[in-house]
Formats: structure tokens, C-alpha cells, sequence
């Protein structure tokens, strides 16, 4: 008893903890270029994005950290308005990369759900589950035809029984790259830093500023540092604004 009781505050502590930090992050609009972020503290976010979720653990993405101060400033040439001032004052920047061929990493996947112990009999259909949801072949042609046909075949069958629904390459590349992007900002709020994320960008430039593949789509780049005075503030939906949405038929 004594133990499950342990165990019990402990489970409690990590879910006020995660609460918290998730009240405590805003999206900071000024940063304090003379405050630099250590190598500990951005190895720290790098794994917090790495243990987030994805689809049959394909992992779509990949993160660019921007740090000096010459490529954040040839990286400022891609974003709009304010977010190229905030580009040069944030010591990280942040560019996630979603990959639209992720048929490509099926290989890898199989390899991972291996090592981790799944049976045969899922890891050799997951080639053909990431094709199904990702529609990310590797060449372009094939691609979109295979998608429409799919979305055509998918609302045929939807008539006679439930069916998954086939996104985009981007689409589907983007919901896998979103947890690894959040997880990576409430793990800046738990070092106590400040970030914001950005979808205000050229994304042809930001490509070829830091030349990024075009296989990879752009959904959004987060600076990273220490707010100046003034530079806080959050604005929060009430928890009755949720609910009637959490409640609903």
C-alpha cells in the first residue's frame, strides 16, 4: 500500500509538472540576442522531439538547428515581417522538415519494430501501411496519381464499411512533424526558455538558404531563447471555450 501510494504522488507530480509547463509556454515575440543557449540545453529539446509519437513510428521529419549568427541572418531573408527581426535576435532557430517521400524510411521502420520485438506478421505489412497512409513515393509522377486513386477507392468503400482517411504527402508528413515540434517547445518552457513558432515564411527561400532538400515541406520554424523585458505574455482560451468543443455530439 505504502508503495502504490509512492507511486500514486509520483504519477501526480509528472502530471502537474507537464501542466505546468504547458501554462507556462507562450509564443515570445522578442528575444535577448546576448543570452546564448548552451549545447546541453539543445541536445535537451533535440531528444524531447525525438520521443515524440508518430505514425508506425516512421519519424518523418528532421529538425535544422540554426545557430550562428551569419546563417540566422541569411536565414531572416526567407521570413516575413517581424519574424525576420526575431530570426536574428533568437540564438536557436529551429527549422522542422517534413519528408514527403517517407516511403523511403520504410526500411528503417521495419528495422525499429524488430528490434523492439513485433511479429512478422506486422512488421513485414508495415511497407505497405506507410504507403497506404503517406502516399510519400518516391517519385513525384506516382505520387498524386496514387493518392487520387486511393481517396477515389476509400470513398467507394466508405459506403460499405469505415476507412481510414488518405492525407496528402504534405498533409500526412506535417500530422507526424506537429508532436515532435510541440514536444520540442514545452521542453524550452521546462529549461525556462522562450519560444515562438512560425509559419510566416517564404519556404523556396528558407530551402535554399539552408539548402533543404525538396523532398522535404516546411510547417513551421520555432526561435528559441531568453525573453527581453516585456517580451512575455500568454493569451488563453478559457477551459469553457474547450469543453463545448470536448462535449459536443
Amino acid at each position: 500500500a505504502p508503495r502504490a501510494l509512492l507511486l500514486a504522488a509520483l504519477v501526480g507530480c509528472c502530471r502537474a509538472s507537464v501542466l505546468g509547463v504547458a501554462r507556462q509556454r507562450y509564443a515570445c515575440k522578442s528575444f535577448d540576442p546576448t543570452r546564448p543557449i548552451d549545447a546541453a540545453a539543445v541536445r535537451t529539446l533535440v531528444e524531447a522531439a525525438h520521443a515524440a509519437p508518430s505514425s508506425f513510428n516512421v519519424q518523418p521529419w528532421n529538425c535544422v538547428l540554426v545557430t550562428s549568427e551569419a546563417a540566422r541572418d541569411k536565414l531572416a531573408g526567407g521570413m516575413l515581417a517581424a519574424n525576420q527581426q526575431r530570426v536574428r535576435e533568437a540564438p536557436l532557430v529551429a527549422v522542422f522538415a517534413s519528408d514527403i517521400r517517407s516511403c523511403n524510411r520504410a526500411a528503417a521502420t521495419v528495422a525499429l519494430a524488430t528490434a523492439a520485438g513485433a511479429p512478422a506478421a506486422f512488421t513485414s505489412k508495415l511497407p505497405f501501411y506507410v504507403s497506404l497512409f503517406s502516399s510519400g513515393y518516391r517519385l513525384g509522377f506516382i505520387r498524386w496519381p496514387m493518392w487520387l486513386a486511393k481517396r477515389l477507392a476509400m470513398m467507394i468503400v466508405g459506403f460499405f464499411m469505415a476507412v481510414p482517411k488518405i492525407s496528402t504527402p504534405e498533409a500526412w508528413a506535417f500530422k507526424q512533424t506537429m508532436p515532435a515540434a510541440t514536444h520540442f517547445m514545452l521542453q524550452a518552457s521546462e529549461l525556462g526558455l522562450a519560444s515562438l513558432p512560425m509559419e510566416g515564411f517564404d519556404e523556396s527561400r528558407v530551402r535554399r538558404a539552408l539548402k533543404i532538400p525538396r523532398r522535404y515541406s516546411l510547417p513551421v520554424i520555432i526561435a528559441v531563447g531568453y525573453p527581453t523585458v516585456g517580451g512575455a505574455g500568454r493569451v488563453a482560451p478559457s477551459f469553457e471555450v474547450w469543453a463545448l468543443h470536448i462535449n459536443r455530439d
